[in-house]
């Protein structure tokens, strides 16, 4: 009673404070319907609204659309400080590609909708509440669902931004109740890297190291390990100061950090004015170990959120109403004065010092990398701070005295984005040890030399802070019309947009306009129609060709509504819905803005005249202007069904298929240089791509047990129809005919055996070949290797096939669910992953067992070892392709909620206890190094997993 008692009071004052024109009214209100205390069942996902972009929202069964849907609920397990990293497998037709970095920094996913379309801007569009901001530091607490909109009917309405598909996000907002709810969710965790590479130590390298050099017929005696027993020396330990062998991995990363964060929500309301309001603390720490020792100053990765936002929807009057947001973001970064890619470097390659010289110095090395633990610790840190806020103010008025079902809304809605970051550095000095094996006396240590290098700067350098500010205002405004006559369904809208968003104030404002609406229509709730439209511009096309026009038609047919299958057992609900539109793309690609312009640009400086001490200015003719510029053009169409079988099992599916015509292209590609001129892009691509979407859920009951199934999975393929190719040598060769980003590569069939197999061979251009060098297959059996030999092999690096899939159970109390996300359909290069030697970089066992040498002949899987680079051998070929198929778990939740009868006598209405793991484990094919294989990346920061405690508690 206490806590209601102080919750009324602060969100009655919070109301007052706020909005004090209304009138505070205790009474409750018969016709308002109450939250429940009771545990909802959960719904299905045929059975939920879904919000469509400047319309009403509508229920699944009303969706012509192709929309797919996820109540955020649904991805809170997930722990990230990203909201775009919950999405993972969560939505069909959504492929989102995780990223690699430390919390919070560089690890903002990839997303796209139903494959590539282009092989321009595949960029996609997200909208938090229909405005585009930031939506990765979101809270899931304040999200009410994400929809990914997909075909032409759910897209035509936004234009020239419309092509590459939209993810639109909707943030909760209050409902009228009895009581205010109060919601606090808090999660604590542990992370660690889910996977570091398996790199051999210093004397592995040094023996290898070795063989590349006998390989490369080259003497011992004149490289980094002269004799075999300095070689001996790495591997023993005998003389760690002087032949170290470090594991840097142990030294530079802590085996687990540690991560929290805290949302606080309060909800409720009476009819004529309702509020939501969010707060959020998110703190994540990075892996960098021994950062507070002998400093004031942690230099280990921090990130720091605070969230805050506030929905008020208010009734001005009786035919006046408002609806008001506020969300703020602040963020702060620590992070070492180091790039991270260069610690990771560091930790796989071969570094001959150790952490600390027997004087207490550290260790390191001329002509090395730096010794990573004394970066982090002595070479200071940045900081960085970014800021958003967004403020919508949305104004609605009632016409129902011009005719009932009318109303006009006003709406803008402001975003600023602003960050600022410092430095503080400061150098260190290093002792370098210099043995002197040659000089060692028989039965006595070896002995060395000692350099000091650098200087130990006891005060920090600090840079002063500089940062960006981005500003973007949106206007909207429209009337909207929906009425129903008798078993007609009617809904009309017409709106006007306006957008500026300037980007730093040296840059020209974008701009954009649309004129847009939404007619549609639907009898008995059986048959549906419905048409968007429009008229769209921007200023990055010349005058007078800055419009265009993206209509789109789509309809449903609810068979299950039809005497042939009304009360059919099997069938509950059937709708065949589908749709046909044109959308638009408008990012001109790498050339920039206002390409129909013809620039001058500066030149080199010239003599000119009599006065030979002054240098005359000039200028340059600079990428010819294309008059013609204009949007990619997106023509999509869509098929599909609705289902619910059983009253268990829900089913939803579409095929899809978009022709793509005026992608921007780079003329480098088909007109020669002879031409002596530089040329803008033109819209000469064509592509087209076709697939499927699935999204299936199945709920079932025995006795006590409810259990649940659920899973999405996409398929798209692509194929370039025209991407304006020079005359090629072959028709092999060309990428039309191929999916975009296709690889082109050389056939391995073996390595060379010995001087007469490659003597017997086609002469291989690539530089010198050697015994144990690969051999290539001649495609056009001219005698030669090159570039000409270069196939289609394969798949491309994105997905043809991605899915999602989860399961669980309850039972008295207790729930158990797993989530699994994967893909399939992808190849991928393990070259950059298993290159040893070259740039000190370490070997895996794999490399150690499998190079080739003249005892392992064809059965080698890696070529002989050298120290040379080696184009032959490194470049893109079959040798190297691997599948990148992987299968994650996820996540793995196990939870408790307490029975109602014991937590109402503590005034609460639902407390629940949880454990969970993130990337638990993943299912993968390659085998030659330990590497995520979303990343295949070994010297980077590694994708996280995560062992989470958590509590939510609703009161």
């Amino acid at each position: 009673m206490i806590i209601n008692k102080l919750n009324s009071i602060l969100l009655g004052g919070i109301l007052t404070l706020s909005l004090p024109a209304i009138a505070q009214d205790n009474k409750v209100v018969s016709a308002a319907k109450p939250d429940t205390t009771t545990q909802e069942k959960k719904q299905t996902f045929l059975e939920y609204d879904v919000n469509v972009l400047f319309g009403p929202r509508v229920k699944r069964s009303a969706l012509s659309s192709a929309i797919s849907t996820v109540k955020a609920e649904d991805t809170r397990s997930f722990n990230t400080p990203k909201f775009g990293n919950t999405l993972l497998g969560q939505l069909s037709g959504l492929y989102v590609s995780a990223a690699a970095g430390a919390p919070g920094d560089n690890d903002n996913p990839g997303l796209s909708i139903r494959g590539r379309q282009t092989f321009g801007d595949n960029g996609l569009v997200v909208l938090v509440d229909g405005f585009e901001t930031d939506y990765n530091n979101l809270l899931a607490d304040e999200i009410e669902s994400v929809s990914v909109l997909k075909d032409a009917g759910s897209l035509s309405i936004y234009g020239l931004d419309g092509a590459n598909g939209i993810v639109l996000i909707t943030t909760k907002r209050g409902k009228v109740a009895d009581k205010n709810q109060i919601t606090f969710n808090a999660r604590a965790g542990l992370q660690q890297a889910s996977v570091l590479p398996n790199f051999l130590g210093n004397g592995d390298f040094a023996e290898l190291y070795n063989v590349g050099m006998l390989s490369d017929g080259k003497v011992i005696s004149s490289g980094l390990f002269p004799s075999q027993a300095i070689v001996d020396y790495y591997k023993s330990g005998e003389y760690p100061f002087l032949y170290p062998d470090v594991n840097w991995y142990n030294e530079v990363l802590k085996p687990t950090t540690n991560s929290q964060d805290y949302n606080l929500t309060f909800r409720g309301g009476k009819p004529n004015a309702k509020y939501f309001v969010a707060l959020g603390l998110a703190d994540y720490n990075g892996l960098y170990d021994n950062t507070d020792k002998d400093r004031l100053i942690n230099s280990n990765y921090k990130f720091r959120r605070y969230n805050v936002r506030a929905n008020f929807d208010v009734d001005i009057t009786d035919f006046l109403s408002s609806e008001f947001s506020l969300r703020g973001t602040t963020l702060d970064k620590k992070y070492p004065n180091i790039a991270e890619t260069a610690i990771w470097q560091t930790l796989g390659t071969f570094n001959p010092y150790p952490v600390r010289t027997p004087s207490g110095r550290f260790g390191g090395a001329q002509g090395y990398r730096a010794n990573p633990v004394a970066s982090i610790l002595q070479g200071g840190f940045g900081s960085l701070n970014d800021r958003t806020v967004d403020a919508n103010v949305k104004v609605i008025g009632k016409l129902d005295f011009i005719t009932p079902g009318l109303k006009a809304f006003a709406q803008l809605n402001f975003n600023n984005f602003y960050f600022s970051f410092y430095n503080k550095t400061r150098g260190f000095a290093f002792e370098e040890i210099i043995p002197l094996p040659n000089q060692a006396i028989p039965g006595e240590p070896i002995p060395f030399n000692t350099i000091l290098r650098g200087d130990n700067n006891p005060n920090f350098a600090f840079s002063q802070p500089s940062g960006t500010q981005i500003n973007r205002t949106t206007f909207i405004s429209g009337t909207e019309y929906e009425r129903a006559f008798g078993n007609h369904q009617v809904y009309a809208s017409a709106m006007y947009l306006q957008e500026k968003f300037e980007f730093a104030a040296s840059q020209i404002p974008f701009a954009k306009q649309n004129i847009m609406g939404r007619l549609s229509y639907n009898f008995k709730s059986k048959y549906f129609g419905e048409f968007t439209y429009a008229f769209s511009g921007s200023e990055s096309f010349p005058r007078g060709s800055r419009f265009g026009f993206f209509p789109s038609i789509a309809g449903g047919w609810v068979l299950s509504e039809e005497n042939f299958l009304r009360g059919n057992k099997t069938v509950d609900f059937l709708k065949l819905r589908g749709s046909v539109g044109l959308t638009g793309n408008d990012r001109a690609g790498s050339t920039g803005r206002f390409i129909y312009n013809q620039f001058y640009l500066r030149s080199d400086n010239y003599l000119l005249g009599n006065n030979l001490g002054v240098d005359a200015t000039t200028f340059e003719q600079g990428p010819l202007a294309n008059p013609d510029v204009t949007w990619e053009k997106a023509l999509k169409y869509n098929i599909g069904f609705d289902a619910s079988l059983y009253k268990r099992l829900n089913v939803a599916v579409d095929y899809f298929y978009e022709y793509r015509n005026d992608i921007f292209i780079s003329p480098s590609n088909f007109i020669p240089a002879v031409i002596g001129a530089t040329f803008n892009n033109l819209n000469r691509g064509e592509t087209e791509n076709r697939g499927v979407d699935l999204t299936l859920s199945y709920n079932g009951k025995v006795k006590n047990v409810e259990y649940y199934f659920g899973g999405n999975a996409s398929y798209a393929k692509n194929n370039i129809i025209n991407i304006e190719e020079p005359l090629r040598a072959d028709t092999y060769l060309y990428a039309k005919g191929n999916p975009i980003n296709q690889p082109f590569i050389l056939e391995a069939v073996g390595f060379f055996q010995d001087a007469a197999d490659i003597a017997n061979s086609p002469q291989q251009l690539f530089g010198r070949v050697l015994p144990g060098d690969i051999k290539y297959k001649d495609q056009n059996n001219d005698g030669f290797i090159d570039d000409n030999d270069r196939i289609p092999v394969g798949n491309t690096s994105y997905p043809s096939f991605w899915y999602g899939f989860n399961g669980g159970f309850k039972f008295k109390g207790f729930d158990l669910n797993a989530f699994f996300q994967g893909v399939a359909g992808r190849d991928v290069s393990i070259q950059g992953a298993v290159t040893p030697i070259l740039n000190n970089i370490k070997p895996t066992q794999w490399v150690k067992d499998n190079y080739w040498t003249p005892e392992r002949g064809n059965s080698a899987q890696f070529p002989r070892l050298t120290t040379e680079a080696n184009d032959n051998n490194y470049r893109a070929s079959t040798l190297w392709q691997r599948s990148g198929n992987f299968l994650r778990l996820r996540t793995l939740e196990l939870g408790y909620t307490f029975p109602k009868q014991l937590t109402r006598k503590i005034n609460v209405n639902n407390l629940r206890l949880y454990i969970s793991g993130n990337n638990l484990y993943t299912w993968d094919n390659i085998d030659e190094i330990d590497v995520d294989p979303e990343i295949l990346n070994p010297l980077t920061h590694p994708m996280l997993k995560s062992y989470n405690v958590g509590l939510s508690l609703q009161l």
